[in-house]
């Protein structure tokens, strides 16, 4: 099939499927991160200080250690040490590997 499309009508096809793709990953990083910050803003267990960390600090850290792409996801570890530093406390306990 492929083989008696001329190149300009394969990229009009090429296009609104990479289109789709993006459009697909950006909902599944928008997805995670509010499930990210609301699983921490429950391990905060009521404590005003550290719901209000995560409230400031969450977005900008999910946005530092998120990886879009073929294996995209959250460095968890990562995050949780961003919203441990811009905090200046250590709320949430991270491994290192």
């Amino acid at each position: 099939m492929w083989d008696n499309l001329s190149w300009g009508k394969k990229i009009l096809v090429a296009i609104p499927v990479a289109g789709a793709l993006f459009a697909w990953q950006a909902y599944d990083r928008s997805s995670e991160a509010k499930s990210t910050k609301a699983e921490m803003i429950q391990m905060c267990d009521g404590e005003q200080p550290c719901v209000a960390a995560v409230e400031q600090h969450a977005e900008v850290c999910f946005k530092d250690n998120y990886k879009m792409g073929k294996r995209s996801g959250i460095r968890m570890d990562d995050f949780v040490k961003c919203v441990n530093e811009r905090s200046g406390t250590d709320f949430f306990t991270s491994v290192d590997k």
